[in-house]
């Protein structure tokens, strides 16, 4: 067995145990009240209600429930993957393989979570309350954050066909550019921005059973939630693709010219991309953009444990 199978199988038994461990914190009464404050910052809205607590941290508790299992799942179908092709097992397969199973079970089973659960569920005679007007994306996300995947995706052709012209003209090897995971990377990506697109417009059009204002902004903080983790995941996956790419090209370059720039600029492409793209995802206006935008009035009064925290 080679060094990098025994590494690979090491970092996947690592996040394993991270994962396990991470979903039985969450179950602990400790770990939910940090979970329910935290989120009640992020939002800044008011409760005025236990009624509207209770149904907040039941659906919190769902989400990341179906979250910790998700991230099981995408590590289950790695480990999968390299037991059927262990000729895969490098650095590099944690970013193209893992990364990618892991985020796309996360994704899919919480927009899953959000299409088929209700934060409130008022009695069938109860009025139900009308939004004033139509809402998009762009009420609960940035619009260069709604940009972001679709130009990183649009970058990486650019880059495949830079990729194969440099091949043809004979700077890269060709042979070595097309072996590498550029364009099967580059294809997922595609695939996920347009299915991450066609769930972002389902949530959207999804119905939000309200009777009162705060309950359908309370409604609104976990679509923005949705809608952020979402194009997170796409932007993260997007910028795989253009890594993968990247990467692809460098390779080619080292098999003609015996360099090693793929082997020690490759990983560092992904690493800092990857850490920037959280950041950006996580400051500014990226969790309170809706209340900004539809619910200007509604804050959280001094009193608000999470306003005074």
């Amino acid at each position: 067995m080679s060094f990098e199978l025994i590494f690979t199988w090491i970092c996947l038994g690592a996040l394993a145990l991270l994962a396990l461990g991470s979903l039985l914190y969450a179950r602990t009464e400790r770990s939910r009240d940090r979970v329910f404050l935290q989120f009640w910052q992020k939002a800044g809205l008011p409760m005025q209600s236990d009624d509207i607590a209770r149904a907040i941290r039941t659906r919190l508790r769902a989400r990341n429930t179906a979250a910790f299992v998700g991230g099981l799942f995408g590590l289950l179908v790695s480990a999968v993957v390299l037991v059927i092709q262990p000729s895969l097992a490098s650095p590099v397969f944690i970013w193209l393989v893992v990364v990618p199973a892991t985020l796309i079970s996360v994704s899919a089973l919480g927009v899953a979570a959000s299409l088929r659960e209700s934060l409130f569920r008022p009695p069938a005679d109860a009025p139900r309350l009308a939004r004033p007007t139509i809402v998009t994306l762009s009420d609960y996300v940035s619009p260069w954050r709604l940009r972001a995947a679709p130009l990183l995706v649009l970058l990486s052709f650019v880059l495949t066909i830079a990729g194969i012209l440099l091949g043809l003209t004979g700077t890269v090897d060709l042979g070595a550019f097309l072996a590498s995971p550029a364009l099967p990377v580059l294809a997922l990506a595609s695939a996920v921005l347009l299915a991450g697109s066609a769930a972002s417009r389902r949530v959207l059009t999804h119905t939000q059973p309200a009777t009162t204002e705060l309950e359908l902004a309370w409604d609104d903080a976990f679509r923005a939630e949705t809608f952020r983790s979402l194009l997170l995941f796409q932007t993260i996956i997007a910028w795989l693709a253009a890594g993968a790419v990247s990467l692809g090209i460098l390779g080619g370059w080292d098999a003609l010219r015996g360099t090693t720039w793929s082997i020690g600029l490759g990983p560092q492409i992904f690493n800092w991309g990857y850490l920037a793209i959280l950041l950006w995802f996580s400051i500014g206006n990226a969790t309170d953009r809706f209340r900004r935008r539809l619910w200007p009035d509604l804050t959280a009064s001094p009193a608000d444990p999470a306003a005074a925290s």
